[in-house]
């Protein structure tokens, strides 16, 4: 057993995820074991989860998704329906931008053909299971598979290089949370949010449109990440888990 990185009162052992060892409590084992039992039919609810990302006061959401999807067939129908939209079809939402409504019309044309075929063009490097970007590197650095809509992630630090890696004890790497996948079906808000206001510059916003622009029902994955205090109750193939069931509680 050891001591995980900042969290000295937790009791670690190791596990092995597909070939790649790692530190991990004995409520994430169990929680994992549950997870990859219950993979047959994928329908799933989370009730008072808190999204993180991009987020400055979290909204607290009940989300119905599907959790066992084909990642393959959701890339391909998102680059067909990156292929299919026209600069008209984001026009309104260009418009109310005031960063981008102060560009003229060509540039804003040629901006979104370039962001359209980048997004596209991810997509595709995807599918083709091309990792050698920087960004990819980083994911399989700190994530590690555990099966079709698992994985976990892990604890990290940035590094002399300015790019996170994951913190070692004893040379191995420890789990930080538990993620499952999400096709989101429905979400219903319980209580609203403040989101982040980002002064991005025009590329980034005009990829920001576009992603949203595509990302409607079976279109879009995301990830839920699981921790002690962003989700009341899990329920998949009626199998319920709870924070308590993954997570010591440590004063």
């Amino acid at each position: 057993m050891f001591n995980a990185p900042g969290i000295a009162n937790m009791t670690h052992t190791v596990l092995n995820l597909n070939g790649t060892d790692v530190l991990a409590t004995d409520k994430e084992i169990a929680a994992l074991n549950i997870l990859m039992e219950t993979r047959k039919g994928g329908f799933a609810s989370v009730n008072g989860y808190k999204p993180s990302t991009n987020w400055v006061e979290a909204p607290i959401q009940n989300i119905q998704f599907m959790s066992r999807v084909s990642t393959e067939r959701l890339y391909n129908r998102r680059v067909k329906a990156l292929e299919a939209l026209t600069f008209a079809d984001v026009a309104n939402h260009i418009a109310s931008d005031t960063k981008l409504a102060a560009m003229s019309h060509t540039d804003l044309l040629a901006l979104f053909n370039d962001r359209r075929q980048m997004e596209v063009d991810s997509m595709v490097k995807t599918l083709e299971g091309d990792r050698s970007d920087a960004h990819r590197q980083g994911h399989d650095r700190c994530y590690v598979h555990v099966t079709q809509g698992v994985k976990v992630n892990l604890v990290t630090e940035k590094g002399a290089d300015g790019l996170k890696h994951p913190v070692l004890t004893n040379g191995l790497p420890t789990v930080a949370s538990i993620m499952v996948s999400a096709l989101f079906l429905n979400v219903t808000t319980v209580m609203e949010g403040v989101r982040k206001v980002a002064n991005s510059g025009a590329p980034v916003r005009m990829s920001n449109i576009i992603a949203k622009a595509v990302d409607k029902p079976g279109l879009s994955i995301k990830m839920l990440s699981l921790k002690p205090d962003n989700f009341d109750t899990l329920t998949i193939d009626k199998q319920t888990i709870l924070p308590e069931h993954i997570h010591e509680f440590v004063a």
